[in-house]
């Protein structure tokens, strides 16, 4: 049994020497993951003390789990809240997100035109690179109440007589975070798509053309199970994020008037960490979310595989 664990480990040694060019590659993005995702956990002791600004965190009085209890026993109702506008916003947006990208995708790849379909992905593309506040102007242009051009066309043809806040209203807030989130992120989704397309077996297109196979019938029995295994996993990442959400966009599209629905996990972290200085609260609020997004993370990942085959690991 000895030898066989050393045989083990010469081979393990003889392999890393020969890959060792690979493993220098890859050495300063695992220093950085190490510098900026594992060392700052340390930071999550501050959520088992009563933290105050300005004294060390040695000196701080030990609370054990008290504001993860408080956390899940708010009778102010705003951790239902949180919950509940950032699961339903994720979810909805993770089924748009993965439905309409992958039919456009599909759609563009049955375009002969070369130049066609680079025109169309640069355009879709485009609003990706754009950062928060810049969207916000975007945004803002078509649905400003008395100026924005959604209004003015819906003046315009008798619709509406008064401008619609959609920016404020909370009843519009869903739809319009939803729409913007799908119409940003649309281009960078479909390439995803696009990509694993390409990767189809294109014999597998001669063929069911040679047998009769219209578009319709190549799109049903070719591309889109080829195209299961690429939303299988998009899938699992976008459940174990459900509970995450673009800080950047979140935050300067809530205000006070939409904020019981716009409200989600990272903005209410943000809040009562840097804003209300109650440090150690927010610091167990982010843990806890840490802790769920792991766990669905897993479950998704377990039932894949168990009813698919296909996980990520």
């Amino acid at each position: 049994m000895h030898t066989a664990a050393n045989k083990k480990m010469k081979i393990f040694k003889r392999k890393l020497w020969q890959q060792r060019y690979m493993h220098i590659m890859i050495l300063p993005a695992v220093v950085f993951v190490c510098i900026f995702n594992y060392v700052p956990m340390a930071g999550l002791y501050i959520g088992f003390v009563d933290y105050k600004l300005g004294l060390p965190v040695t000196q701080a009085n030990f609370a054990g789990l008290k504001h993860f209890i408080y956390f899940f026993n708010d009778a102010t109702g705003v951790t239902y809240r949180v919950f509940r506008n950032t699961i339903c916003l994720n979810l909805i947006g993770m089924a748009v997100g993965l439905i309409f990208p992958c039919l456009f995708a599909i759609l563009l790849n049955e375009i002969f035109s070369i130049k066609f379909k680079r025109v169309t992905q640069t355009i879709t593309f485009f609003p990706y690179f754009l950062s928060p506040i810049v969207i916000y102007s975007i945004i803002y242009n078509f649905l400003a109440v008395n100026s924005g051009v959604i209004n003015q066309l819906l003046k315009d043809i008798g619709l509406i007589t008064q401008g619609i806040n959609f920016l404020s209203d909370p009843n519009w807030a869903w739809p319009t975070i939803i729409g913007t989130n799908l119409w940003r992120g649309f281009g960078y989704s479909s390439v995803i798509y696009l990509a694993s397309i390409a990767g189809i077996d294109q014999e597998q297109y001669a063929a069911a053309e040679i047998d009769g196979a219209g578009r319709l019938a190549r799109i049903r029995y070719i591309t889109f199970p080829g195209l299961v295994p690429t939303i299988t996993v998009l899938l699992i990442l976008n459940i174990g994020g459900l509970l995450g959400s673009d800080f950047g966009t979140m935050y300067i599209f809530t205000n006070d008037l939409n904020r019981e629905r716009m409200e989600v996990f990272s903005t209410y972290v943000y809040r009562m960490g840097l804003m209300k200085l109650n440090f150690s609260y927010a610091t167990a609020a982010g843990f806890i979310l840490s802790l769920i997004g792991l766990g669905l993370t897993l479950t998704a990942n377990k039932l894949s595989k168990k009813f698919t085959g296909r996980s990520i690991y």
